[in-house]
């Protein structure tokens, strides 16, 4: 009964430009939440499942938003958080 997933992310350099998304147990992907431009400190970042558009989670993806290489950027303290 997991709401939502919380994760702390560092734009190393930053700038970065990064969406966040999930897919479910069937491979039905989520609606995305952009996190970028990065910045050069850790963020940490809550995503509810509402926002996804998804009622379970199978997999995670953090995923480049500009099709050109960039700087390394770090992920984390993943972790899901329990419903209300």
């Amino acid at each position: 009964d997991f709401a939502s997933v919380r994760f702390s992310i560092h734009g190393g350099s930053g700038g970065q430009g990064v969406r966040f998304t999930a897919y479910d147990a069937s491979n039905a992907v989520g609606e995305s939440v952009n996190l970028g431009p990065l910045t050069a400190g850790w963020t940490t970042v809550t995503v509810s499942f509402a926002q996804l558009g998804l009622t379970s989670v199978g997999g995670l993806i953090w995923q480049d938003t500009t099709g050109a290489a960039q700087p390394a950027f770090y992920i984390d303290e993943i972790s899901f958080i329990a419903g209300p």
